[in-house]
């Protein structure tokens, strides 16, 4: 699926609660890499071209505000506002909705409200550091059941710990805020895991396994789905903790979850399958054996359909 003549760089799939509305988001890449994108609005009964879109792209709204070029992300809150993750701005905006009347051109029925977290503001306390080498790069977000937001984290290290052992690891942690106030949950930073067995595992730079995000959505149950280089973690959204995690070959792209509490991932390869996992992130099977095109984001519509975002060569999303 592509628009017009322009290639499509998929980096982001989120649909909306209800299913209706699919906020696709773009790369463009008019010289073999990404210049800047757009979250563009589908109607999710005609993919063939989006109605809308969301954002400051390029900042053509000329405030400096809520500037879109990086969309690594968005989710919906209870009252239909939208926030977006952006990789290049290297923050969280949230976008109020509000009725568009413009009848010329693309409607606009967000409008930007104010920033969530500014990743570039290190001295507010909530972006965590060491060395100078702070978080950066969101690579996702999601709003819980609870109305908290959270923000899955790609690039930078958070704080840094000198272990028993005598090693030295810089922690890469899931940031879990209060939408009210943008400040951290009791729980938040999540830098270590621990499950219900009482094994734990530990999101740090070192790990050849964890650490820099790779997208984040709901579980069926409305648990969070955080996907972490090779591993993808199921988390307790009311606490913070473990509930089950699927370690994978190489780099996953962003996990979803259909209505039964399947869990659906991929690898950002081509030539690999899509997985299938229970809800406790069992394997289960294949869902597609080769997706034949690098693949970043997943996501699954109410009947079962499953819609694969890729930035291979501007092919935009595929519909299986």
């Amino acid at each position: 699926t592509t628009f017009d003549t322009t290639a499509l760089w998929v980096s982001a799939l989120d649909l909306s609660p209800d299913g209706t509305e699919l906020l696709v988001g773009t790369l463009t890449a008019g010289w073999g890499g990404p210049l800047g994108g757009t979250n563009w609005l589908f109607d999710m009964a005609d993919l063939s071209a989006p109605y809308d879109l969301v954002g400051n792209w390029h900042d053509w709204e000329e405030t400096g505000e809520g500037v879109t070029d990086g969309p690594r992300g968005a989710s919906w809150d209870a009252d239909g506002n939208i926030y977006l993750a952006d990789f290049y701005s290297n923050a969280i905006f949230h976008y109020a909705y509000e009725e568009d009347d413009d009848e010329g051109g693309f409607y606009e029925p967000f409008t930007y409200a104010r920033t969530l977290l500014d990743f570039n503001d290190t001295l507010g306390g909530v972006v965590q550091g060491s060395d100078g080498a702070w978080q950066n790069s969101p690579h996702g977000v999601v709003v819980a059941p609870d109305g908290h937001v959270w923000i899955n984290i790609y690039g930078g290290n958070g704080r840094m710990e000198v272990l028993a052992n005598g090693d030295t690891v810089h922690y890469k942690g899931i940031y879990v805020l209060n939408p009210e106030t943008g400040q951290h949950a009791d729980f938040s930073p999540i830098e270590i895991l621990t499950f219900p067995d009482g094994t734990s595992d530990s999101l740090t730079a070192e790990s050849a396994s964890s650490g820099g995000g790779r997208g984040i959505a709901l579980a069926a149950d409305g648990h969070i789905l955080s996907s972490h280089y090779k591993t993808l973690y199921k988390i307790n959204y009311m606490t913070g903790e473990g509930v089950a995690m699927y370690l994978g070959e190489s780099s996953l792209t962003e996990a979803a979850a259909d209505n039964n509490g399947n869990v659906f991932v991929s690898r950002v390869a081509a030539g690999v399958p899509v997985v299938t996992l229970d809800a406790d992130l069992n394997f289960v099977g294949n869902a597609i054996d080769t997706v034949g095109f690098i693949n970043r984001t997943i996501v699954l519509t109410d009947n079962g359909d499953m819609l694969l975002g890729s930035t291979w060569e501007g092919m935009g999303f595929t519909h299986w």
